[in-house]
């Protein structure tokens, strides 16, 4: 009979031995495909200018009197702004009644524009529009680096008051009320320069 032929020790021997061969071919495959664990300090060109996009997502951005929307053309500035800072730090504060900071300043502007674009108008947990504490938060933001510093504010409210402690570590304000991002660079840049914006 096959039991005599075939017996059951040596077929889990050889099941055995084929489940070994193929976790064997399974790690060897892991191990040809480099996986790596770990932190790589990587260092680059910085322009030396670390800045803060505020973006204000109150309800009142929601308006269109700046065709599609405040609210539209804050974040199609946000995102062009972006690519004048390569090599800068840039982080994102939204701000309706409180402010909060979407993302800490970073030169990874690719997990920055995926914020940016999740961002919403009326999603913040507070209603209003609480300039001031935007200032606050982005000033503390930028307050850890050393060098020229800049706080865009996209918003639709007019000129804030700018705060002692903003003024204190020189930090810039440029708000973007009815500038284009180009002009909004230049201020930027300006301020950088340490000229009045």
């Amino acid at each position: 009979t096959v039991a005599r032929l075939y017996p059951a020790e040596a077929a889990r021997r050889r099941s055995l031995k084929a489940w070994l061969e193929a976790g064997v071919e399974a790690h060897l495959l892991i191990a040809l495909a480099g996986p790596q664990r770990g932190t790589e300090m990587v260092s680059g060109a910085s322009r030396g200018i670390h800045a803060v996009l505020a973006v204000d997502v109150s309800l009142s951005m929601l308006v269109e009197d700046a065709p599609p929307s405040r609210f539209a053309r804050a974040k199609t500035e946000a995102l062009q702004l972006l690519d004048g800072f390569e090599g800068s730090r840039v982080g994102l504060v939204s701000f309706a009644g409180a402010a909060f900071i979407q993302c800490p300043l970073t030169t990874d502007f690719d997990a920055l524009r995926s914020i940016l674009d999740a961002l919403k108008p009326g999603a913040a947990p507070v209603a209003g529009s609480a300039l001031a504490a935007a200032i606050e938060t982005g000033t503390r933001s930028l307050s850890r680096f050393p060098g020229h510093k800049a706080l865009v504010l996209l918003t639709d409210q007019s000129q804030p008051v700018w705060s002692q402690e903003a003024l204190r570590l020189g930090v810039r304000a440029v708000l973007s009320r009815d500038a284009s991002a180009a002009e909004i660079m230049a201020a930027v840049e300006a301020a950088a320069a340490g000229l009045a914006v």
